[in-house]
């Protein structure tokens, strides 16, 4: 239903990138009006904390608690954790990421770099929205 890769000005750790990847894709579902929404990242140690709405103190305790003060402002939103290579969607928008100088979102369209999976995808799953990033 609707996509985005996103551009990171700094650098951080990984567990800090992967957060800021879901607080962005959450914000943007909830910009789109999308919900429920499910929420499937590689990310296993960053969707234990934010189910269990721990390491609120660690270095990216703020994006944690923006990300558990969003969700409670949406109904029927879910975080799971799926392995990196059922996650290949948000692979293909990670590296294409990479190459861009500036934000880019799409609706009910899919970028070219994966129209073909989506397309596969979408005959088998509902997705809203995947998000992730490389680092």
């Amino acid at each position: 239903m609707a996509s985005s890769s996103q551009v990171m000005a700094w650098y951080f750790n990984a567990q800090a990138t992967e957060a800021i990847a879901i607080l962005r894709g959450i914000q943007f579902s909830k910009d789109c009006g999308l919900s429920p929404c499910y929420v499937k990242s590689d990310a296993e140690v960053v969707v234990r904390w934010i189910n269990e709405s721990s390491h609120l103190d660690s270095l990216c305790g703020a994006i944690l608690a923006d990300i558990i003060l969003i969700s409670s402002e949406m109904i029927g939103l879910c975080f799971n954790y799926i392995p990196r290579q059922a996650n290949q969607v948000a692979q293909l928008l990670a590296k294409n990421a990479l190459l861009l100088t500036d934000d880019r979102f799409w609706m009910e369209e899919y970028p070219c770099c994966v129209t073909r999976m989506v397309t596969c995808l979408c005959s088998v799953f509902s997705v809203c929205f995947v998000s992730s990033y490389l680092y």
